[in-house]
């Protein structure tokens, strides 16, 4: 059972990496929610505070990936936003 107690830490994801929020993701990799649900995905780089993709992982994702479930605009910015952020704090 997650601890909602805790306000979770913004923390960058690789695509293998298992996602520990939301209740139709959880226990799955990063991978696995874009290739289901890239509108979900999509949604979480844009509105869950503590999520952001490693850069070099969206990258990757957008030269395998369909054109219409590429990561680009303003959810690539969100993405870089909170990398940015990271950044700042030194992690």
């Amino acid at each position: 059972m997650v601890d909602r107690s805790k306000k979770p830490r913004l923390r960058a994801y690789d695509l293998m990496d298992r996602i520990d929020f939301g209740k139709q993701f959880v226990g799955r990799t990063v991978e696995e929610m874009m290739k289901t649900d890239i509108s979900y995905a999509k949604w979480c780089l844009e509105n869950v505070a503590f999520f952001c993709v490693e850069p070099e992982e969206i990258r990757a994702w957008n030269e395998s990936a369909e054109t219409d479930a590429r990561v680009g605009g303003k959810d690539r910015k969100m993405n870089f936003d909170k990398l940015d952020i990271l950044k700042a704090e030194g992690v």
